[in-house]
């Protein structure tokens, strides 16, 4: 009785995660998100490299980050150019970069809110200047959270290394934060992820339903990228002969599935929702019109 109770609530998910699917027209949103992504992709660099030396934050640092989440082939053939954006400094090029790269970021968040809005029955009718300024700081928030990360593992390894010979702190220790290092920047991911769900949309979502999906997209990322670094280590004999042309072709086709790993991440958090509490879905701003609404 209780596993066919287990497997009627399994088909049951299914069919909501499917018809939510299909109303976030997730497909042809993944290829708009990629797209954005990739044009905001390289000025971010730029924008990074001149910030860099004002945290005073070593260029490798932010090339291991960068190596860790692309497919190795792809990498190698790009950290060139990634090396060299990084370290450029150039007040006239980081102005346009800066204006590029915040442009594309904010249509990319503001693709990805409308898609997760349609999954969520919500109705795209917020000012579409409104909108632009909410993507433009949600943009902001999610570039910070990550300096953050990046900063505190960097400064966190300098702090040790000096305190080392004065506290005379033992090796083990020093074996255990280099151990945890990565484990918890998965963890920061996944906690960007988990807010990032459930501030986009403008539907009200809870905790209880938004880590799942961010988990999912977490565990996707690290998938994909594995799945694209196996591939091209084995079939990727086109993307060396063709560098630029494979390279591209490699990138967008990652992006693309990426940008549909973090939407349907979307969209397990809104089946899960209308599984669990079946009641529908509630504007965040519901409560404020209607006590607004009281007090006239």
């Amino acid at each position: 009785m209780l596993r066919r109770f287990q497997q009627t609530s399994f088909f049951d998910f299914i069919t909501i995660f499917l018809r939510r699917y299909k109303k976030g027209n997730i497909s042809n949103n993944g290829i708009v998100l990629a797209y954005y992504t990739l044009l905001s992709f390289f000025p971010l660099l730029l924008l990074i490299g001149n910030v860099l030396p004002l945290l005073n934050l070593p260029v490798n640092t932010v090339l291991k980050y960068v190596n860790r989440i692309m497919p190795e082939n792809i990498y190698k053939i790009l950290s060139p150019l990634i090396k060299q954006l990084l370290t450029t400094n150039n007040g006239g090029v980081l102005s346009i970069g800066v204006v590029v790269a915040l442009w594309s970021a904010s249509k990319g968040i503001s693709a990805f809110q409308q898609a997760l809005n349609a999954t969520y029955d919500m109705e795209n009718t917020t000012n579409a200047i409104l909108m632009r300024i909410l993507s433009f700081l949600i943009v902001l928030l999610f570039m910070v959270a990550l300096i953050i990360i990046v900063f505190s593992f960097s400064f966190g390894q300098v702090a040790l290394a000096y305190l080392t010979p004065l506290l005379q702190i033992p090796q083990d220790f020093i074996n255990f934060v280099e151990t945890i290092k990565w484990p918890i920047t998965i963890l920061g991911i996944w906690l960007i992820l988990t807010i990032l769900y459930m501030i986009v949309p403008m539907a009200r979502v809870r905790w209880r339903y938004a880590w799942a999906g961010a988990l999912f997209a977490m565990i996707g990322l690290v998938i994909l990228t594995q799945f694209f670094t196996l591939y091209l280590r084995y079939f990727g004999g086109a993307v060396t002969t063709y560098k630029t042309i494979g390279t591209f072709i490699i990138i967008m086709l990652w992006l693309d599935f990426l940008a549909e790993i973090m939407l349907i991440g979307g969209v397990i958090n809104a089946a899960l929702q209308e599984k669990i509490s079946g009641l529908p879905f509630k504007p965040k701003l519901s409560h404020l019109k209607r006590n607004h609404q009281t007090s006239h």
